[in-house]
């Protein structure tokens, strides 16, 4: 298929999943609540809401719970085809929702690189359309900016000039989305190569860790402009990548320095890495934070069952 018929595909298709919504005050949620069937909850900021994703034979179903008495506040179908991959509280009241293609059980869903918007007063939005080379994108959300409750910081599909770009003329631009009207302002300058971004609750500390024919580069925004941090080839260095940065401005990385994959905190201006928990059988899968990334709570692991390690018993 050629790209262009490829994107009209994904541009219909994307159409379509402009959200479901369906009544569901009369639904049995004593049904709607088995384990069988659920796949993903999350818990609103404040509490008061949860939202659960519930897995049918055609497609997904998102569905909002009120909280405590877990009366059905709204709910939403994806379109036939497609899965609700991520959700995400940007706010008290809005979830944000990232569609897939569903591929088959035994393949994981290819992302159509929409972002999706459902509140508890029923109300809906497509705050990002769907893109044709969206199945680089592993996820569109860096930080829901916890500081700023109608503001979101996405990393976004852009194209520039293949005489400018070379062969990879797409690339991932972080834009700031205002969830409530849709206006979208750039973040930062564009890396011109496959790149992910991570960046502390109030977007003003940013990271990206992106990859060439040689090498993969890890950057940091500085005055504006990306710095590179280091390099490593990955064919024979795992090097060390950013995976969090809470709201201090303290980084954490993943390492693999002994074995398996860890977690350390980087100190950027030395370069020197300290080790906060590495499993000795299997690598971290898995990073925990609080809500907007405010701080690291816990790591996960798979040494053949789910092991969690928190940073802070507390928790």
């Amino acid at each position: 298929m050629s790209n262009r018929l490829r994107y009209i595909l994904i541009a219909t298709l994307a159409a379509l999943v402009a959200l479901f919504v369906v009544d569901l005050s009369h639904a049995d949620v004593s049904t709607m609540l088995r384990p069988a069937d659920v796949r993903t909850v999350a818990v609103s900021p404040d509490g008061k809401h949860l939202a659960m994703v519930r897995s049918k034979d055609l497609g997904d179903q998102l569905v909002i719970f009120r909280r405590p008495d877990m009366t059905v506040a709204t709910g939403a179908n994806s379109s036939v085809g497609e899965r609700f991959t991520r959700i995400t509280w940007a706010n008290n009241n809005l979830v944000l929702i990232e569609p897939a293609f569903d591929r088959g059980a035994a393949v994981t869903p290819e992302p159509t690189g929409a972002l999706l918007a459902l509140n508890v007063d029923q109300s809906r939005k497509r705050l990002m359309p769907g893109n044709a080379d969206a199945a680089q994108l592993d996820t569109a959300i860096v930080s829901t900016l916890p500081n700023e409750l109608d503001q979101i910081l996405v990393a976004a599909h852009s194209t520039c000039d293949p005489s400018a770009c070379g062969e990879q003329a797409n690339f991932r631009r972080l834009v700031r989305i205002n969830v409530a009207t849709g206006e979208k302002q750039p973040a930062a300058p564009a890396l011109p190569m496959p790149a992910y971004y991570v960046s502390d609750p109030s977007g003003k500390h940013l990271m990206a860790a992106g990859r060439n024919d040689d090498a993969v580069i890890v950057y940091r925004l500085s005055e504006g402009a990306w710095a590179e941090v280091t390099r490593f080839d990955p064919a024979s260095d795992l090097g060390t990548v950013p995976l969090a940065i809470d709201r201090g401005g303290d980084v954490f990385a993943l390492a693999n320095k002994v074995g398996t994959a860890g977690l350390y905190e980087w100190d950027l201006a030395s370069g020197e890495t300290t080790e906060l928990y590495r499993g000795a059988d299997s690598d971290i899968d898995t990073v925990i934070k609080s809500y907007g990334g405010r701080k690291v709570l816990a790591v996960r692991s798979d040494p053949g069952y789910a092991s969690w390690h928190y940073l802070e018993q507390g928790h």
